[in-house]
């Protein structure tokens, strides 16, 4: 009966060594965690506040959906982890298993004396010490935390917000896996972290605490962690996009990833214009560098897999791509006479179109090609006293000031780049001088300057020989003194005076220095150049259709600069 007996408790025995001797299943591989931030050496407790609302704009239902996070009931109750039970087990496995056991209950101890024992952060002891978690695991619960122990990972301790929002992510089954070392503070705003197998959680008081792990955390960590734009993570990482991608929120914008594109931060402006462009799903897809700045009038791009995004403060954040963006980069992209895009490209049936700063840029269909057209972008305003201080000095003006308008408006110079300049003109001919210069520019006929003739104190001769083009200059007539001129009636302009010199009533071409365009001193002459007028240029047509004389069809005092009206 006694043999009987010894012989059903050893199997008893050999059965449950079995039972212990069982494991839990290997976690998901998680990418290596990059170093974490300087922290201050004083630990401050996590809070167990919310998390607050993210700055950035919300993304669509571009996730398949995040996992339902539970509010624990307490946040320092600790939720009994499942343990593996078989009734028997075999001697030398029990033996084992009392040996992991002791060393756990020793490390727990010792982790416990460390943080000041009872009167310490977790207080005193809750229960025994459990232990048969995963990777032969054990754990001990106190009052305001736990202790977890695992032979790879030492014993650390886990509380507050960080222990309740590692729960909800299944505790040591989850992604993060075990905790490697414990809670951290003195991070910007107040702000801790702990760190884990799988990756960290990080929390402050507006943003709650929230996991990161893999290549997000990675590229936060090159953006300087809570310290750069992007601030605190507010939301757990998401996944199920657009080929395979996955994004996370943070208090300054969201990073994304894909397989393809890796791991992205997009914020602000950019991130606004990018969301009504569908994200991700839209032309754009996902970005494939982070937002750099610097560029002409302190603007930002950002590229993406189908194109890029560029900002400035007066032109916004508008995306390029395509025929477009390959002939706006060929002309120096935002360096180059267009500037910034200023709005998205529009198509219709045969074409499409997008509006830059200075221009737009036309792709058509049936020839797959591009190309720009500048604007004028003219302002007009009362001319102001100080801008006629020399050419309206003389009191017998026919034209008064109030009739003057200063005509602020863009040129391309012989440079080919586009300048602004100005041009003062009676007001019933705004109209028609903006509509010829415009006509002139979409031809690209080049202008040399266009200065207020004050910068040479009215003096016409000086200005010609400086190939200026204006317009008002109350004066006589150059080699006249007895007559007035046409500008000074505000109706007359004067074009590329050197390209277009003209004869006085001596028989002198002037200015001087503009002789060696005269040619044949036909009305037309060989054109040299390509400021030179003839009758068929493009600003002599458009100012005659308007109105306007051109002096080079007079014969005997040719004047090929000059048109009045």
């Amino acid at each position: 009966m006694r043999r009987s007996l010894v012989a059903g408790l050893t199997m008893c025995f050999l059965v449950m060594g079995v039972g212990w001797a069982q494991a839990a299943p290997s976690p998901t591989p998680s990418p290596p965690v990059s170093p974490t931030p300087s922290v201050s050496p004083t630990p401050v407790p996590s809070a167990t506040t919310s998390a607050g609302t993210p700055s950035s704009a919300t993304p669509s239902a571009t996730a398949t959906a995040s996992v339902p996070v539970s509010t624990p009931s307490s946040p320092t109750a600790e939720q009994t982890p499942s343990v593996s039970a078989s009734p028997t087990a075999s001697a030398p496995t029990a033996a084992r298993k009392a040996e992991a056991e002791s060393a756990a209950e020793k490390a727990i101890r010792e982790r416990h004396a460390r943080l000041g024992g009872d009167k310490g952060r977790l207080g005193a002891r809750v229960g025994s010490t459990i232990c048969g978690l995963r990777d032969g695991g054990c754990y001990q619960r106190f009052r305001s935390g736990s202790i977890y122990w695992t032979k790879k990972t030492g014993a650390d301790p886990i509380w507050g917000s960080i222990q309740s929002r590692w729960r909800e992510l299944k505790s040591e089954h989850g992604r993060l896996g075990y905790p490697t070392d414990s809670e951290k503070c003195g991070l910007r705003d107040g702000g801790c972290y702990q760190r884990f197998q799988g990756g960290s959680i990080y929390w402050s008081q507006k943003s709650g605490a929230y996991p990161i792990w893999g290549s997000m955390y990675a590229r936060w960590s090159d953006l300087k962690w809570e310290r750069g734009r992007l601030g605190y993570p507010t939301g757990s990482e998401k996944c199920g996009l657009r080929d395979g991608g996955c994004y996370q929120r943070f208090q300054g914008g969201s990073i994304y990833w894909s397989q393809k594109s890796g791991a992205q931060p997009v914020w602000g402006s950019m991130y606004s214009r990018w969301s009504k462009m569908k994200w991700e799903r839209g032309r754009l897809g996902y970005p494939i560098s982070a937002e750099k700045c610097g560029l002409r009038n302190g603007g930002c791009y950002q590229k993406f897999q189908g194109g890029s995004m560029h900002w400035s403060q007066k032109s916004g954040a508008w995306p390029t791509w395509g025929s477009i963006a390959r002939l706006w980069a060929r002309e120096g992209s935002e360096n180059g006479n267009l500037a910034y895009p200023t709005g998205m490209e529009k198509c219709g049936r045969s074409s499409c179109e997008q509006n830059f700063q200075n221009g737009s840029i036309v792709w058509t269909k049936s020839s797959d090609k591009s190309r720009s057209r500048y604007r004028l972008n003219e302002s007009v305003h009362r001319t102001r006293s100080s801008e006629v201080k020399y050419t309206m000095k003389s009191s017998g003006c026919p034209v008064g000031l109030s009739r003057l308008r200063t005509i602020e408006m863009n040129y391309l110079n012989f440079d080919g780049d586009l300048k602004r300049g100005m041009i003062i003109v009676r007001e019933d001919t705004v109209g028609a001088v903006v509509d010829a210069f415009q006509i002139a520019l979409d031809n690209r006929y080049p202008i040399a300057r266009m200065d207020n003739p004050d910068k040479w104190r009215a003096d016409d001769e000086p200005m010609m020989a400086a190939n200026n083009t204006s317009a008002f200059n109350c004066r006589h007539v150059t080699g006249n003194p007895q007559s007035m001129s046409p500008h000074s009636y505000g109706t007359a302009i004067d074009v590329n005076t050197v390209q277009n010199p003209f004869r006085d009533s001596q028989g002198r071409w002037l200015p001087s220095n503009g002789r060696k365009y005269v040619g044949n001193a036909g009305l037309n002459r060989k054109v040299t150049h390509p400021a030179m007028l003839v009758s068929s240029s493009p600003l002599t047509d458009a100012l005659e259709d308007r109105g306007y004389f051109w002096g080079g069809r007079w014969t005997t005092g040719r004047d090929w600069q000059h048109f009045e009206r």
